[in-house]
């Protein structure tokens, strides 16, 4: 008990990821961080923070690219859970704060000004 992680026992099988990054965070680099938080149930079950491999030009751009680092951890933990025969609860939920960021993955249109983040708008 002291060494584990303690999973809730409720019977709800809903995953929630909830996404977020600081623009320009390291100072040496002028990199972004990215940070995720990832839930089952009510246990946290991944957690992440790393430094992007690019420097970015806008808080939006950098918060996208963190939605789509969860969205490959989402897509990884959905295959290892459902291998130990889990049933979860679909669609998963993923939460971002970043109006911008939203505004681009909800809006299939092609974006000039976007071209160069179109890989991870096709991925999420």
């Amino acid at each position: 008990m002291g060494i584990g992680m303690l999973m809730s026992s409720d019977g709800n099988e809903e995953i929630e990821a909830f996404c977020d990054s600081g623009w320009d965070s390291c100072p040496m680099s002028r990199k972004s961080v990215n940070r995720y938080c990832i839930k089952l149930r009510s246990s946290t079950i991944s957690w992440r923070a790393k430094k992007q491999h690019t420097i970015s030009r806008s808080s939006a751009e950098v918060e996208y690219r963190s939605m789509a680092y969860t969205v490959a951890e989402l897509v990884w933990l959905k295959g290892l859970l459902e291998e130990r025969n889990v049933n979860l609860k679909l669609p998963m939920k993923l939460f971002c704060d970043n109006k911008e960021a939203l505004k681009i993955a909800t809006n299939p249109i092609y974006h000039k000004r976007t071209k160069h983040i179109e890989i991870d708008y096709h991925f999420i």
